[in-house]
C-alpha cells in the first residue's frame, strides 16, 4: 500500500508509565532471546544443579530417605556447609556468565548498526532508561538462575536445620544475594560494554571469553614476573574464587584482602559505564 493510501490514526492503546517505562526494551529483547529453543533448553539446563543440591539437603534431614537408601548416616554425603554452598554459588555464577555470553553482546550493537538509537532517544525515552531496559534483561535472567535458586536452597536448609542455623551462617546469606547482585553488575555491563563497542557479535563473544580465560593466565604471569600476588587482581576466575572464599570462610584463595577484589569489580564496573557513556547517544560523529 501507497504512503499516501495510508489512513494514520493515533494510538488509542494504554500509554505505560513512565515508571516502567524502561521496561519497553526489555520485554522486546525477552521475545528475540527466547524465540531460541536451544537457548531455551540450555536455560533451563542451569536449574539443573539447584534442584539437585536442594534434594541432597533434603536427604540429609530425612532420616526415612536414608534408611531406603541404606545410607546410615548423612555424613556419608556431601556435608552441608561453607564448601557446600561456595560450590554451588560458584557453579551458577558460570552459568550466568555463560548466559551472559549469548545474550549479551547482541543487546546494543543491532540498534547502533540500524541507527535506531535516534529513533529510541527522540521519544521521551532516556539514554539512562534505554541502558537501564537492556541491563534488566541480563538482571532478570541472571537473577533466576543465581539469586532465586541459592537463595531457596539456603531458606530449605534453615528450615530443616532450625532457625539458629542461619544466624551462626548468616555469611552465606551474603553470598546467595550480595554476590549474585554484583556478578550480575558486572557481567551485564561488561556484555552491554562490549556489545556497544564490537558490533560484529562473534568478535564480542569471543572477548569475553578472552577476558576470563586470558585474564587467568595475566594475571598468573604477573605473578611470576614480579613474584607478587597482585596479578590474582586482573584474573577473574581467581577473583570469583577469593570474594566466594572469603564470603564462605572468612579468608580470600590468594592471601590478598576480600576489598582488593570487590575493588577489582567496582572497577570493571566503573569502566564498562565509561565505555557505554562514550558510545551510546543518539547520533554519532565520523570524521
Amino acid at each position: 500500500m501507497a504512503v499516501y493510501d495510508r489512513h494514520y490514526k493515533p494510538f488509542e492503546g494504554t500509554l505505560t508509565s513512565e515508571r516502567w517505562r524502561f521496561l519497553v526494551p526489555t520485554r522486546y529483547a525477552f521475545s528475540e532471546v527466547f524465540a531460541s529453543r536451544r537457548f531455551l533448553a540450555y536455560y533451563l539446563l542451569c536449574y539443573l544443579a539447584p534442584i539437585v543440591g536442594s534434594l541432597m539437603i533434603y536427604l540429609h534431614h530425612n532420616t526415612e530417605a536414608l534408611r531406603v537408601l541404606k545410607i546410615e548416616s548423612a555424613r556419608q554425603l556431601l556435608p552441608i556447609g561453607a564448601g557446600f554452598f561456595e560450590w554451588f554459588t560458584w557453579f551458577q555464577s558460570i552459568q550466568l556468565y555463560l548466559v551472559v555470553l549469548v545474550v549479551g553482546p547482541t543487546l546494543i550493537s543491532a540498534d547502533l548498526t540500524n541507527n535506531a538509537l535516534a529513533l529510541y532517544l527522540s521519544r521521551p525515552f532516556s539514554r539512562s532508561e534505554y541502558l537501564l531496559g537492556k541491563f534488566a534483561v541480563i538482571a532478570i535472567l541472571g537473577g533466576a538462575i543465581t539469586f532465586v535458586p541459592l537463595s531457596l536452597m539456603l531458606l530449605l536448609q534453615s528450615y530443616l536445620e532450625g532457625s539458629t542455623w542461619l544466624v551462626d551462617h548468616w555469611r552465606f546469606a551474603i553470598g546467595t544475594t550480595l554476590w549474585p547482585m554484583a556478578w550480575i553488575l558486572v557481567t551485564g555491563l561488561m556484555a552491554l560494554a562490549f556489545s556497544a563497542w564490537l558490533r560484529w557479535r562473534p568478535v564480542a563473544t569471543g572477548l569475553l571469553v578472552a577476558i576470563y580465560l586470558a585474564s587467568g593466565a595475566f594475571g598468573g604471569m604477573i605473578n611470576g614476573v614480579f613474584s607478587t600476588r597482585l596479578g590474582d587482581l586482573v584474573s577473574m576466575p581467581m577473583i570469583i574464587a577469593s570474594i566466594l572464599r572469603s564470603i564462605y570462610h572468612g579468608q580470600t584463595a590468594s592471601g590478598l584482602p576480600a576489598l582488593a577484589f570487590w575493588a577489582a569489580l567496582f572497577a570493571i564496573s566503573a569502566l564498562s559505564l565509561l565505555m557505554l557513556r562514550a558510545k551510546v547517544r543518539a547520533y554519532e560523529v565520523v570524521r
